[in-house]
């Protein structure tokens, strides 16, 4: 091969990769541009994380005290201590604390602060003159492993007279730290589309037919992501034994599947709590009664099945009639 030939190909080579440069700059700006106007909900999470999180010492992310931003068409504001809702004090008074221990439907994705079922609890706590505070400690990304660890490194803070583990049915899957490629990182159409492809390749690679399905696979007794939460649930009953709380855990469905059959994996969440003498709160039932013939109903969105102020009304009140 030539020399002249040899530059045809490194020239071809070159206007090769700065017209698929030029092309992915338009098209990410063009995508950026998209999502301001229309919320798609993992590029929405991807600017909480960006705006709202910070690193932590002890565990992943926390949050960044006394930040606001607009996520899902609704504010998202931290108070004086990095908690969802108003500002408090440190020093305890007369009041009762309930700490809710969670993750992002704790913290109220898609609603407004006073519609999550933490301002909806303090409100039926208080109904009757008493004096209740309930402080939302839900954080987006968190699964039992990374509660156990905020709650350790909050607890003596807090003072809470009452824990509430709000767990998620899909609190036993392991999570990832972030995303380590700079592409990643850095681009929200690169990133969405890897979303995209990692989601199909899981359900391709298992053969998972219905979420039933995964859920069944995630609770199977050789899911290392279980044996660590169950783990993780002690280590939270140990915490609260230590700081004199009581333990209540609250079983969260995924409300794309409100149907109390076949729930093996349900079941074996609860001879889990029942043999470790922990109280808990099924939640189950409570949808499934109300809003199984139209879970989308109390859906935020058509794309995002995080609950709407109905579906944390159904928390809050679950959770009040097992406190009071």
């Amino acid at each position: 091969m030539n020399s002249q030939k040899k530059k045809a190909i490194l020239k071809h080579f070159m206007l090769f990769c700065i017209t698929l440069s030029v092309t992915f700059v338009v098209l990410e700006f063009v995508f950026r541009k998209y999502t301001q106007t229309k919320m798609i909900p993992y590029i929405e999470m991807r600017k909480y994380s960006e705006m709202l999180l910070q690193k932590a010492q002890n565990y992943s992310h926390e949050h960044i005290p006394n930040k606001k931003a607009s996520l899902m068409g609704v504010e998202i504001a931290t108070n004086n201590l990095g908690f969802r809702g108003k500002n408090f004090t440190l020093e305890k008074g007369i009041e009762k604390r309930v700490f809710l221990l969670g993750s992002s439907i704790t913290m109220g994705w898609g609603v407004k602060n006073e519609n999550t079922c933490a301002s909806q609890l303090q409100n039926l706590l208080n109904k009757d003159k008493e004096s209740y505070l309930v402080v939302n400690g839900g954080v987006a990304n968190y699964n039992t492993v990374r509660e156990s660890l905020f709650l350790k490194a909050k607890i003596k803070q807090i003072k809470p007279d009452i824990v509430v583990l709000h767990y998620f049915v899909n609190d036993a899957e392991k999570l990832k730290d972030t995303a380590n490629s700079a592409l990643s990182r850095n681009s929200y159409l690169f990133a969405y589309i890897a979303m995209r492809i990692e989601e199909a390749l899981v359900f391709n690679k298992q053969k998972f037919k219905t979420l039933e399905d995964y859920y069944t696979s995630l609770y199977s007794d050789d899911s290392t992501g279980w044996k660590a939460a169950q783990q993780a649930i002690q280590q939270i009953k140990q915490t609260t034994d230590l700081n004199n709380a009581k333990l209540i855990v609250a079983l969260q469905p995924d409300l794309r599947d409100l149907s109390l059959d076949n729930k093996k994996y349900l079941q074996k969440i609860i001879s889990f709590l029942k043999k470790e003498n922990i109280a808990f709160v099924n939640l189950f039932p409570a949808y499934h009664k109300n809003f199984s013939e139209n879970a989308k109903s109390i859906w935020i969105s058509k794309d995002d099945a995080h609950p709407n102020k109905e579906g944390h009304r159904v928390i809050a009140e679950e959770l009040f009639s097992a406190i009071r």
